[in-house]
């Protein structure tokens, strides 16, 4: 319950300023977002994907996974997949530093650190909830959403791919040698399938709604411009 409430706050904090960004910040141009989006509604399918994971890969991976939070915490848990995250794609770091800075961080680097803990508290979540994953649906819907609206829609849904090959990545590196052990990784590959594919969903959703509220604007404002003052 207080990680679910701290990830709210943070996924809060973010729309709040979305709703009221700062005018100094500029990201791409409308015309570049917009050619964005149509590229990725284009042939775009939402898949589904079954869990089926046994009584004994929860087991599992709850007990190395309760080890790994509780010796390293969800701050650096997060941080070393943010880390990866900019090696493997590195306009991650200069996008993040474009996104508006809410009024409770005094710099980027509060910011991140803020963000990254939410990452680990989101999996902690998601391992609390393995035996009924349907559970975070919502949650992990939403936090497409909020990275859907992110600097004019332009991070597009392919960024999730690398994110999930991030995370796999790391849990090869945490813990003993039981974390890289075939049942453990098969089961971690499901697990972070199913959350890509619902935070994918929230992504596909809000861009469709800003693809069909860019284009609708152009017939709202051509009365406005032709009105003489």
């Amino acid at each position: 319950l207080i990680a679910t409430s701290s990830l709210s706050r943070h996924l809060s904090e973010i729309e709040l300023l979305l709703l009221n960004p700062p005018n100094m910040l500029k990201s791409s141009s409308p015309l570049q977002a917009n050619q964005l989006l149509m590229q990725e509604m284009s042939g775009r399918q939402t898949p589904t994907t079954l869990i089926p994971l046994t009584c004994a890969q929860i087991h599992l991976v709850r007990s190395l996974w309760r080890q790994i939070y509780t010796s390293k915490g969800p701050t650096v848990i997060g941080t070393s997949i943010y880390h990866r995250l900019c090696f493997k794609c590195p306009q991650v770091k200069e996008q993040i530093r474009r996104v508006p800075l809410p009024p409770k961080f005094q710099n980027y680097d509060s910011f991140i650190k803020a963000h990254s803990k939410a990452i680990g508290e989101l999996i902690d979540q998601v391992v609390d909830n393995l035996d009924n994953l349907d559970n975070m649906a919502g949650e992990l819907i939403r936090v497409g959403q909020v990275h859907a609206k992110l600097l004019r829609g332009e991070l597009t849904g392919k960024l999730w791919n690398v994110v999930a090959e991030t995370f796999i990545d790391c849990t090869l590196e945490w813990g003993d040698r039981r974390c890289r052990s075939e049942t453990v990784r098969k089961a971690w590959a499901l697990i972070v399938a199913f959350v890509i594919e619902k935070i994918k969903v929230g992504h596909h959703e809000q861009r469709k709604k800003m693809l069909a509220t860019r284009q609708s604007l152009p017939a709202i404002q051509v009365p406005f411009q032709s009105m003489k003052i």
